[in-house]
């Protein structure tokens, strides 16, 4: 559609079925009732209009939008039929109105994204950058791969990261609350300006291997801590800008390079006040005999 000469504009009403890969237009695309994919799809106004998925989005293709205007997902995508993925271009915004987005593969969103309610991103990999939620929503990761938050997050009521992926925070975030749920992990180099807590089963691996994680807060710890080191340059990960921390889990330190020996130091965690103990440490070997 439009693959010749643009449309000025589409609007489809009712139940609409996108057999054709490309639609082309300048102006805006309105999508009023459920959409179904009939194969691969990209959506495309070249001057600026909005693009409105007004209903739900189902079937196992890949969806593309590209427009400098604003993408609107009114309703569920992918909840009786999970997209393989989805990506948005940089230019524009993406309003996330429906409540939820399930892929079986990479949702990209390259350009600011707006919650309008509680939403859940299932998928295989995230990659976000700037989110907010002026209705103070809720946003819940659940992913089996990265999901990458590389830009700056307001309004959102709490953060879950839920699945068994990677939550990586490496731009800055301020949910009111952040939550690390059984079998995933929170890591990243960037700034958490919430509570942390990390339930039994979840895991927190600051940095990206080696890196600082600054979480400008609290962290309670129920989980397992896994932190690396390098002797040989010397190194390590870090948490770090904590008020308070408390911990009755497991910590898990392993040695990238290099032989530990006497007098080394290495600051896992720092906090203003530190509360409980670790129940499990595993720490790398030491060298020149000593235990």
């Amino acid at each position: 559609v439009g693959g010749i000469q643009a449309l000025a504009s589409l609007t489809l009403e009712n139940a609409a079925n996108l057999g054709s890969e490309v639609v082309n237009t300048t102006g805006n695309q309105t999508y009023t009732g459920p959409v179904t994919l009939g194969d691969n799809t990209t959506l495309t106004s070249s001057g600026s209009g909005n693009i409105t998925l007004a209903g739900t989005v189902n079937e196992a293709y890949g969806l593309v939008v590209n427009t400098a205007g604003t993408t609107t997902f009114g309703g569920a995508v992918g909840n009786s039929m999970a997209l393989t993925s989805i990506a948005t271009d940089a230019p524009g915004t993406t309003a996330i109105n429906g409540g939820g987005v399930t892929t079986t593969g990479s949702q990209t969103y390259n350009d600011p994204v707006t919650l309008g309610t509680a939403t859940t991103l299932n998928s295989g990999t995230v990659a976000l950058g700037t989110v907010n939620s002026p209705s103070n929503g809720s946003l819940t990761l659940n992913n089996h791969g990265l999901a990458s938050l590389s830009g700056v997050m307001t309004g959102v009521s709490s953060l879950t990261a839920r699945g068994t992926g990677t939550v990586q925070v490496n731009g800055t975030i301020s949910p009111a609350s952040v939550t690390v749920t059984s079998g995933a992990t929170l890591a990243g180099n960037g700034t958490i300006n919430a509570p942390v807590l990390v339930q039994t089963g979840g895991t927190l691996s600051p940095g990206a291997s080696l890196g600082a994680l600054t979480i400008s807060n609290t962290l309670t710890l129920s989980g397992i801590a896994f932190l690396q080191l390098n002797k040989a340059v010397p190194t390590n990960s870090l948490v770090r800008g904590l008020s308070s921390i408390a911990y009755n889990s497991t910590l898990t330190v392993t040695n990238l390079a290099g032989t530990l020996g006497m007098g080394d130091r290495f600051y896992l965690f720092e906090a203003a006040t530190y509360n409980g103990a670790f129940a499990l440490l595993n720490l790398p070997a030491l060298g020149g005999g000593l235990a």
